[in-house]
């Protein structure tokens, strides 16, 4: 906020607004569900379809290797899905991986309807503001809006 005070006033207008028109904001650090990474995995293939690029999630391999990861359970290294719900739907997450109180992203989607909001720079946010709750003192992020030491 110091650094940025008229980002900060758009960010806070911005969550203000979703959750408004579409409900209450709830970060899942380390979401468990299955169902919430197959969300997630699925809006990052329809971007890539959107967008006209590879979708590096569609081979079979892939697929598998991502699931065996998010299933882990290795508290030395595993994979971690961090979502942002607005009411009951997904809005945002990143899914990649953790090792110990460390984590790196790999794979990041928005939903597109909740674009006009966006939902990227709140989950950054909240992420980044909650780190703490799900245990993760170092996140890997690269968004020039956002260098901060966690």
């Amino acid at each position: 906020r110091v650094s940025s005070p008229k980002f900060a006033k758009n960010l806070r207008w911005l969550t203000r607004k979703i959750e408004h028109e579409i409900g209450p904001l709830r970060l899942v650090g380390d979401d468990q569900s299955l169902d919430s990474f197959n969300v997630l995995m699925t809006l990052k293939s329809n971007q890539y379809a959107q967008s006209g690029l590879t979708d590096v999630l569609r081979p079979t391999w892939v697929k598998t290797f991502m699931r065996d990861l998010f299933e882990s359970r290795d508290t030395n290294f595993r994979g971690c899905l961090v979502t942002l719900y607005a009411g009951d739907k997904i809005i945002a997450g990143q899914f990649g991986v953790r090792q110990g109180d460390w984590f790196h992203p790999w794979i990041a989607s928005t939903c597109t309807e909740s674009l006009a909001f966006s939902p990227g720079i709140i989950f950054l946010s909240e992420a980044i503001q909650q780190c703490d709750t799900y245990g993760v003192k170092a996140m890997d992020i690269i968004n020039p809006n956002f260098v901060a030491c966690l």
